[in-house]
């Protein structure tokens, strides 16, 4: 039986080991994106009237979370936006009762 049979490959261990960056195999590369945009927004308003009889009365009676919901209405200058407003005489979340509670809601678009 031959010494080399069980004998393993031989390891130089004399070798300097640094943790140099530039010892170190390169490392993938961070991909870092950066988008930029610009929106041009034009502010519109309108008016809505809305009347609702005895709302003092409703805030007592409706319980919290019940809403209101007023007819769809939108802007004449954007028309095809439509929206509702949204009215929780008391409150929309438990943390709310006792007070009232709106929302502006966009619906679709016409």
């Amino acid at each position: 039986m031959s010494a080399s049979r069980n004998s393993w490959p031989s390891i130089d261990l004399s070798r300097n080991l640094s943790s140099r960056a530039d010892d170190l195999p390169p490392q993938p590369r961070r991909l870092e994106v950066v988008s930029k945009q610009a929106t041009r927004v034009t502010a519109l308003s309108t008016k809505l009237e809305w009347k609702i009889e005895q709302f003092e009365k409703l805030m007592k009676l409706v319980k919290n979370g019940s809403n209101l919901i007023s007819r769809m209405f939108s802007v004449p200058e954007a028309p095809t936006v439509c929206w509702e407003l949204h009215v929780y005489p008391n409150g929309k979340r438990e943390e709310d009762m006792n007070n009232v509670s709106f929302f502006l809601r966009q619906v679709g678009l016409a």
